[in-house]
């Protein structure tokens, strides 16, 4: 398929997509705003990953690399929902077995390794200074340290994340189900600390998550409704210590651990999102820049690798003269974030 894609983002899904893209043929760009060694940040919300992965890891082809990679092994889950009972979610029921917390890193690193091997080109510190869509095919001026220079596509990709910034181009609004901001903090933990569950745990109109990962980590992140809880952008450790120790579970947790921060906290946005239009003439949108769900789902690395497969086969489709297949793929993922929506109503909303 002789068709120039530019893939727009360097992390989980645009990487995937890109991998994805090269198995089927098509000649890749993969345009980055950071330079390659920044544009992997350690402070990310989704660091664990659910067995069904698997699949998705074999059909990138990195599955033996993953697997000799220092990911954290995770048997599954404890819950104090609402509730000072515990449930417990076990994995070694599941037909596919465990699942992971990531050395995130080392995962995007990985993917886009893959990437360029299959031979995307990779353009990282490079901007978009303008970009038009003229007799089927787009044209871009880029800007990085070597210069400008113009650049032409059959196809665009916005893997952009939350910031979807070629949807925003397009004049694409953004759908929010529910507005919710994550405290996200790391911590340093005992060599010989062995539970690698993940813990959740909700405090008032809040949750807690946390969960060991490579290196003797632990990431904690406290969910809340910004309309509901109003905290500093960048609390200090004694706030976030206070803030703690109203969550008997997670404190006890940490205690154990013997978790010490290891920087300074940091509030992100977590929202339950879509975009009102998940594609238009030329483009389409993947993983986050897509659908953002909540961080309880335990979906969005997930997401973004099967977005960007599906997304891919999409594409193929298009220009084999399916003139469907662009508006099939945002009917699944429209399917798809209804039955989310539903789900989060009945479960996560309490009075």
């Amino acid at each position: 398929m002789n068709r120039k894609i530019l893939v727009l983002g360097a992390g989980t899904a645009g990487c995937a997509a890109s991998i994805f893209l090269r198995q089927l043929g098509f000649e890749v760009t993969l345009v980055e705003r950071q330079a390659q060694a920044r544009s992997i940040s350690t402070f990310k919300i989704g660091e664990s990953l659910s067995p069904d992965a698997s699949k998705l890891l074999q059909q990138l082809n990195v599955w033996e690399s993953f697997c000799q990679a220092s990911h954290l092994k995770c048997y599954g889950n404890v819950s104090y929902w609402h509730s000072k009972t515990p449930t417990h979610l076990d994995f070694l029921q599941h037909p596919l077995g465990h699942g992971w917390h990531l050395d995130r890193l080392a995962f995007d690193q990985m993917l886009l390794n893959k990437a360029t091997d299959l031979g995307a080109q990779l353009l990282t510190e490079t901007r978009i200074t303008s970009i038009r869509f003229e007799n089927e095919q787009w044209k871009v001026e880029l800007n990085n340290p070597q210069g400008s220079h113009g650049a032409t596509a059959d196809f665009m990709i916005d893997a952009t994340g939350r910031n979807s910034w070629l949807a925003r181009q397009m004049g694409v609004d953004r759908l929010y189900e529910a507005e919710q901001l994550a405290l996200m903090a790391f911590l340093n933990i005992a060599e010989d600390f062995e539970d690698s569950r993940t813990l959740v745990e909700t405090e008032g109109a809040g949750w807690w998550y946390s969960a060991p990962i490579p290196g003797n980590r632990m990431v904690t992140a406290y969910f809340y409704p910004p309309e509901r809880i109003k905290l500093p952008t960048q609390p200090t450790a004694k706030e976030w210590q206070k803030l703690l120790e109203q969550s008997p579970q997670t404190t006890k947790r940490i205690a154990q651990a013997q978790g010490e921060l290891i920087a300074d906290c940091q509030t992100v946005s977590a929202h339950s999102s879509i975009l009102e239009a998940l594609y238009g003439p030329g483009w389409i949108a993947i993983g986050d820049a897509a659908l953002t769900y909540d961080p309880i789902s335990a979906h969005g690395i997930t997401m973004a690798m099967a977005t960007a497969r599906d997304a891919a086969n999409a594409i193929l489709s298009y220009f084999k003269g399916n003139t469907e297949a662009l508006n099939a793929y945002e009917s699944v993922l429209w399917a798809a974030f209804q039955r989310y929506t539903e789900d989060r109503q009945g479960f996560v909303v309490k009075d």
